[in-house]
C-alpha cells in the first residue's frame, strides 16, 4: 500500500540523517575547541606553577641568605615582575603580607581574603620552606592570569558564534525556500495559463467557423468543413482540457495506478505534437521505434503522458530555427527489471555547466521559460512511479538523450 503522505509537495528538504549529521559535527567541532582550549589554559597554568615554585625557593634563599644583592635583584625582576597573574604572599598562618597584579587597597583586608580563598579553589598554594631545616615559611597563593581566565569563556563565545551562523543558514535556507514556492506556484501558474490556453483558442476559432458556417453555409472554402467536423474537433479540445484538469488535480495526491501500456501513452503524446506543432517548428521530424508490442507497467497514464510530452516539447524548443530530428524509443531493459523510454534530439543541447541544475525548479534558460517542465517531469516519474528520469548525454547539435526508467513491478 502506498502511503497518500508520499505525495505531498517537497521544496529543498534534507533527510533526517543529514541534518543529525550537520548537528553531530557541528557538536564534534565545539567539542574539539573546547578540548584545545581547556589544553592550552592547563599548559599555562602549569607554567606559572612552575615560576611560582621558582619564586618559593628564592624567597627561602633570601630569608636564608643563600641568595644574595645583584644576583637574586636579577632573577626577581626577569622572573617575578613578569608574572602577569595575581599572586598573594601569606605567612605560616595564611595571613596576607604581599600580592601582585591585585588591584586591591592595602586596607581592604576582606576582599583580598575572599581572592585569597578563591585561588586556593583554583590551585594548591605552594609552600616557602627554608631550606637548612625544612621549616614552612609561608605560602605563596596564585590565580589565572586575565588571558587565561578569558579562555573559560572561549568556548562558550564560539558556541554563540556556531548558533549565529547556523541562524544565517537558516534564514537563506529559508529564503531560498520562499523563493522556490514563489517559483513552483508562478510556473504553475503560467503552465496551466498555457495548457489551458491552447485547446481555448482553439476552441473560439471553432466556434467562430461554426457560426460564419450557420450564418453563411455557402461562403468560399469553408464549405468544405462540414458541421461534424466541427464538432468532432470541438469536441477533442474539450477532451484536452479534461485532461489537463485531471493532471493538475493529481498534483499533491496519491495517484490512482494501474497498469499502462507504455507504447499507447509514448504514441499518443508524439501523435499530440505532430497535429498541434507550431508552424515555427514545422520542419521538425519525429521518429518512433517501439522495439517490442506492449510494455506495461503500473503507473498513471494521464501523468506518465505528461511527462513525455514535456520532454517531447523541451525537445522541440531546443531545435534551432524549427528544424531537426526527435527520436523517440521504448524498450525493457532485463537488467533493472524496468520499461525505458528514450527521448533524443539534435538541438542545440545543455551545456555541461548547467546540467545538474536542470531539473531544479524555477531553474531555466529561456526567455519566456519559468523553469517547471523538467521539475515536473521528474517528479512524476520518481515520486509518483518510482522510476528515474536522468540526462544520459547532451553534445550540441548531435544528440541529447532524456531516459525514463518506469519499473516494471513494484515492491510491496
Amino acid at each position: 500500500m502506498v502511503k497518500k503522505d508520499a505525495f505531498r509537495i517537497k521544496y529543498y528538504t534534507r533527510s533526517v540523517s543529514g541534518r543529525l549529521a550537520f548537528i553531530f559535527v557541528g557538536l564534534l567541532f565545539i567539542g574539539l575547541l573546547i578540548y584545545i582550549t581547556e589544553t592550552v589554559r592547563s599548559t599555562l597554568l602549569e607554567h606559572n606553577k612552575r615560576i611560582m615554585n621558582s619564586y618559593a625557593r628564592l624567597w627561602a634563599l633570601a630569608i636564608t641568605e643563600a641568595v644574595r644583592g645583584e644576583e637574586l635583584n636579577i632573577i626577581f625582576e626577569e622572573i617575578i615582575k613578569k608574572a602577569d597573574f595575581p599572586i598573594i604572599q601569606t605567612d605560616v598562618d595564611g595571613e596576607p603580607i604581599a600580592w601582585r597584579n591585585i588591584n586591591v587597597s592595602p586596607r581592604d583586608s576582606a576582599k583580598i581574603k575572599r581572592i585569597l580563598k578563591r585561588m586556593a579553589s583554583q590551585s594548591t598554594p605552594i609552600p616557602v620552606r627554608s631550606g637548612e631545616y625544612g621549616r614552612t615559611l609561608g605560602y605563596i597563593y596564585f590565580g589565572e592570569s586575565r588571558f587565561v581566565s578569558l579562555l573559560r569563556y572561549l568556548p562558550v563565545g564560539e558556541f554563540i558564534l556556531l548558533l549565529l551562523f547556523l541562524y544565517l543558514g537558516f534564514l537563506e535556507y529559508e529564503r531560498k525556500k520562499t523563493r522556490e514556492l514563489q517559483n513552483i506556484w508562478l510556473g504553475m501558474a503560467r503552465e496551466s495559463a498555457h495548457q489551458l490556453g491552447t485547446p481555448i483558442s482553439s476552441l473560439l476559432g471553432w466556434v467562430e467557423l461554426l457560426k460564419n458556417k450557420i450564418n453563411k453555409p455557402e461562403s468560399g472554402s469553408q464549405s468544405d468543413i462540414t458541421c461534424e467536423k466541427i464538432l468532432a474537433e470541438m469536441e477533442s479540445d474539450i477532451q484536452t482540457l479534461d485532461t489537463i484538469v485531471k493532471r493538475f488535480g493529481k498534483i499533491g495526491s496519491a495517484p490512482e495506478i494501474e497498469m499502462v501500456n507504455v507504447n499507447e501513452v509514448v504514441s499518443e503524446a508524439v501523435k499530440y505534437f505532430r497535429k498541434r506543432i507550431p508552424t515555427l517548428y514545422s520542419k521538425i521530424e519525429f521518429l518512433e521505434r517501439y522495439e517490442e508490442e506492449h510494455i506495461i507497467v503500473p503507473g498513471n497514464k494521464l501523468l506518465i503522458g505528461w511527462a513525455v510530452e514535456n520532454l517531447l516539447k523541451n525537445s522541440i524548443e531546443a531545435c534551432d530555427k524549427g528544424e531537426g530530428e526527435i527520436m523517440v524509443v521504448t524498450r525493457t531493459n532485463s537488467a533493472d527489471n524496468c520499461a525505458n523510454i528514450i527521448i533524443t534530439d539534435n538541438g542545440r543541447g545543455i551545456p555541461g555547466g548547467i546540467q545538474k541544475k536542470i531539473f531544479t525548479p524555477g531553474f531555466t534558460t529561456k526567455k519566456r521559460g519559468w523553469g517547471l517542465g523538467l521539475s515536473l517531469a521528474k517528479r512524476i516519474v520518481e515520486e509518483y512511479h518510482r522510476g528515474k528520469l536522468e540526462l544520459l548525454e547532451s553534445k550540441p547539435y548531435e544528440r541529447t538523450t532524456f531516459r525514463i526508467s518506469l519499473p516494471i513491478s513494484w515492491a510491496e
